[in-house]
Formats: C-alpha cells, sequence, structure tokens
C-alpha cells in the first residue's frame, strides 16, 4: 500500500504540532500541508491531492461543518476524518450526515489516531485490487456486511433491536439525511414496515446495544468504537452507534 496524503486542518496549536510531526515520522503517511483555517484548508484541498482530511469540527473563521459542506459538493472527495474536543451527539450526527467517516474524541492518543486513521483507508487502497473478485448484487451484498459487522460485535440476533437495528443501518446508508431525523424520521419508517411504534423501535435498539456492550465481543467493539465514545459514559447512543456502523460499512461498499 502507498503512503496515504494527508491534509491537517485544526486550529488547536499543540494538537496540530504534535499530530504533524507523528505523521511525517509515519511512514504509512505524507502529510502534505497543515492549515489552521477553513479557507485554507479548502485551498489546499483543491491544489493537493489529499487523499484523507483531518479536520478540526473547530476550525475558524466558522467552524468545520463550512468545510463539510463544500467538500460534499465536489466530485471526487477526500475521506475526512474529524475530531472535537466536544462530545456533542448533535454535532457528531451532523458530521456523520456531511459525510464524516469517524469522529474522534479529543484528548486522543495520537498513535491510536494514525493507527485508526489507517485502518479506515486500507478499503480504499485495495478497491482496484478487488476487481477480479466475484461480486454480489449490490443490495445483497450490502446486507451481508451489515449482518456480518452485528454478528462480529455480537448483537444478539434473536431481539427485535437486532433486526430494527439491521434495517435503521441501511436505510442510513441509503439516506445519510436520516441521521438527523432519527426520531421524526428514522424510528418511524422502520416502525410503520414492522407495525409497531417509533418509541418501541427506539427502546429495543438500545435494548440490544446494553446487551451487546456486556456480552459482545469487546475486542471488535473496541476497535469499532473506542475512539468515538467517551469512556466514562460507556456505551454509545442508538444515534452514534447506528452513524459510526453505517460509515463503515459505506467504505467497504466504495471499496468494492
Amino acid at each position: 500500500m502507498q503512503p496515504l496524503p494527508v491534509l491537517l486542518a485544526d486550529a488547536d496549536a499543540g494538537f496540530s504540532r504534535t499530530a504533524a510531526e507523528a505523521l511525517k515520522a509515519d511512514g504509512r503517511f505524507i502529510l502534505l500541508a497543515a492549515v489552521e483555517d477553513g479557507p485554507a484548508a479548502l485551498a489546499a484541498l483543491a491544489k493537493n491531492k489529499a487523499q484523507l482530511l483531518l479536520l478540526d469540527l473547530h476550525l475558524p473563521p466558522h467552524d468545520g461543518f463550512a468545510v463539510l459542506e463544500e467538500v460534499k459538493r465536489w466530485e471526487r472527495r477526500p475521506l475526512v476524518v474529524v475530531t472535537s474536543p466536544a462530545d456533542d451527539e448533535a454535532r457528531i450526527m451532523r458530521a456523520f450526515a456531511l459525510g464524516a467517516a469517524y469522529f474522534f474524541l479529543k484528548p486522543v492518543a495520537i498513535d491510536a489516531l494514525l493507527d485508526r486513521i489507517y485502518q479506515l483507508s486500507i478499503p480504499l487502497d485495495q478497491a482496484a485490487a478487488n476487481t477480479s473478485r466475484p461480486r454480489l448484487e449490490p443490495e445483497r451484498r450490502l446486507e451481508k456486511l451489515i449482518i456480518l459487522h452485528l454478528k462480529r460485535l455480537g448483537v444478539p440476533a434473536h431481539y427485535k433491536g437486532y433486526q430494527y437495528l439491521k434495517e435503521a443501518v441501511l436505510m442510513v446508508i441509503k439516506d445519510g439525511e436520516l441521521l438527523n431525523r432519527m426520531t421524526k424520521g428514522l424510528y418511524p419508517a422502520i416502525a410503520a414496515k414492522y407495525g409497531t411504534s417509533a418509541c418501541q423501535v427506539e427502546r429495543a435498539i438500545r435494548h440490544a446495544l446494553e446487551i451487546t456492550w456486556m456480552r459482545g465481543d469487546l475486542a471488535y467493539i473496541e476497535r469499532l468504537f473506542s475512539y468515538t465514545v467517551d469512556a466514562e459514559k460507556g456505551k454509545p447512543t442508538n444515534s452514534v452507534f447506528i452513524a459510526s456502523l453505517a460509515q463503515r460499512i459505506g467504505l467497504e461498499m466504495k471499496a468494492g
């Protein structure tokens, strides 16, 4: 795998300096530039062929969302990983809806961050190598990937929440805007399909996640969620779980 070209856009001077030094020292990456504001980030992205943007959501003069909104309009977009010191679910959901592939809660260990973004980049780099592999129809492959991840996480398949989770991830992959309408869009749509109520859907998903966090595959759970969830708060919320899993599976689908 060739070194991954990275653009670092972060207003925190201390974090930016540490991350830049680590990226330069790590042979898996090429640091194209380190910038401190949104306009500079967009200019650098337009000039350089960055495959990954490490983006601070608190980037001036407005915030990192302005960069996400602009990049989302581009035909060729880099993989975007966002960071923030604020564990604000609404902001996390907005970032995912605008195309962010992953969210890191600061402070985060730099070596752990680099390992994770490298893992995220692998499917993108290997896409061409996988073209000769027999492929399922996209819809069938998508469903199989969702089932595989839920099984590996240890979500109990006999719980109602399992079926609702599978449906939720599928719907969010197809329409990321549903992340901004969990209670008024996603849950009611699932409820209508299964003949139940939105409240029952929300509760069933929450219960399935509680059981998963107690009995599931802890190593795999940590791999997927350890940097998006505050350790003191335990399991992620329904929306963060669905968004994180949908983004991961979406990347795998793009990789072919």
